[in-house]
């Protein structure tokens, strides 16, 4: 088999070229029942949510729900707000399971891990979380952007999100939903 990217000789079974660093197949789950759902999240720009957080722009969507960059209202600080879809809201257990790990996401404070500010349900039911803004790249971004990181940053970005991890693991967290495209690289100090 070879890299899709380089066309380099890579193993059948490997999921990142050697060569270049680019992953070889998809990385994100499947959602294969959300898939089936027709509906893709509504678009919230211009809304409220909560009646505290004001949305102005759609950063991405997933099989779970979107991600808008907002405002809250109360203090003019810029966060991200996660909605998830509609139809994920209507399922009790879910709900639940959705505010316990927020609870517990929101006690964590670590230099690598985003800072949940708030969560709840929205006056359609929507359930949301709103976090720390981070500006900067994924780490799928930059990886199909510039390809294979030099080895002594990726032992550092490797080294922060299993600091971060271990901090989770500390407070009985574990992170369901590790994967390049939920890994932010920012250039804070």
């Amino acid at each position: 088999m070879t890299c899709p990217h380089c066309h380099a000789p890579i193993a059948d079974d490997a999921r990142f070229c050697g060569a270049c660093g680019r992953t070889t197949v998809g990385t994100a789950p499947s959602y294969q029942a959300l898939a089936q759902t027709p509906a893709a999240a509504p678009d919230l720009v211009g809304r409220e949510i909560g009646g505290r957080y004001r949305v102005v722009a759609k950063l991405g969507e997933g099989g779970m729900g979107a991600v808008y960059r907002g405002e809250q209202i109360s203090l003019k600080r810029k966060v991200a707000i996660k909605v998830l879809r509609p139809e994920l809201s209507a399922d009790p257990g879910l709900v639940r399971r959705f505010n316990a790990e927020a609870e517990l996401a929101a006690k964590l404070s670590h230099p690598n891990t985003v800072n949940i500010y708030d969560f709840g349900q929205d006056a359609d039911g929507s359930l949301f979380i709103a976090m720390e803004l981070l500006e900067g790249r994924s780490l799928r971004q930059v990886l199909n952007q510039e390809g294979a990181m030099h080895p002594l940053r990726a032992l550092a970005v490797t080294r922060q999100i299993a600091s971060s991890l271990a901090d989770a693991h500390g407070h009985g967290i574990v992170h369901r939903d590790l994967k390049p495209d939920n890994v932010m690289l920012t250039e804070r100090g």
